[in-house]
């Protein structure tokens, strides 16, 4: 628990789920399991589930805008047990345990898609948030948002381009890589808290 907040603010999002779902399993080792075993048992359910929606999203796409990838995720398990705890959703009840992550080549398209699935699926109330207009402090990007698919299937559905899928996997040192070696003055202040903190 200690290095995940730190995983978190670095933008290292692989991390901090591994260390969220071991800090879990520590403290909590029978929540651990009942989960983990849940998510074994509908395993092949849930996959299913991920091709359906997957397929779903990419015939309400269609070509009207630049996809680089559409790619399902289970949730981990450290997610669902936050949402047992702070929502009181018991877990047979949950029926969001995967996500979709629609990766696209420019911002314009992001807004496309985000208003194409809104037209298209009911929007979950309370869901959207546009993390492009307004990133959060360690640069991470995205639009979230939740869709009823089916009426008993919702899903998470988180929509950027590939350099903001490259930070949110990698971190912010990804974000070197698309500013090249020469001095950002703006991403220097940016990244100021990064200075304070080492």
């Amino acid at each position: 628990q200690m290095y995940a907040p730190l995983a978190s603010r670095l933008g290292v999002e692989s991390i901090k789920i591994q260390l969220e779902d071991l800090a879990l399993k520590v403290l909590h080792p029978d929540k651990y399991l009942q989960i983990s075993h849940f998510l074994e048992q509908s395993s092949e359910e849930r996959e299913k589930d991920i091709d359906d929606a997957v397929r779903t999203i990419k015939k309400v796409l269609g070509n009207k805008v630049s996809l680089v990838r559409i790619k399902g995720r289970p949730k981990h398990i450290y997610s669902i047990y936050k949402k047992m705890t702070q929502r009181k959703v018991p877990l047979n009840k949950q029926y969001d345990l995967f996500g979709i992550r629609i990766i696209v080549s420019t911002v314009a398209d992001c807004y496309t898609v985000l208003g194409l699935l809104h037209e298209n699926f009911e929007p979950l109330e309370g869901r959207l948030k546009d993390y492009i207009a307004h990133p959060k402090p360690n640069l991470y990007q995205s639009i979230h948002t939740g869709l009823h698919i089916r009426a008993d299937k919702m899903v998470e559905v988180q929509i950027r381009t590939p350099e903001m899928d490259e930070v949110s996997e990698e971190g912010i040192a990804a974000h070197w890589k698309y500013k090249g070696i020469k001095s950002d003055q703006n991403f220097e202040k940016k990244t100021a808290w990064l200075r304070s903190i080492l």
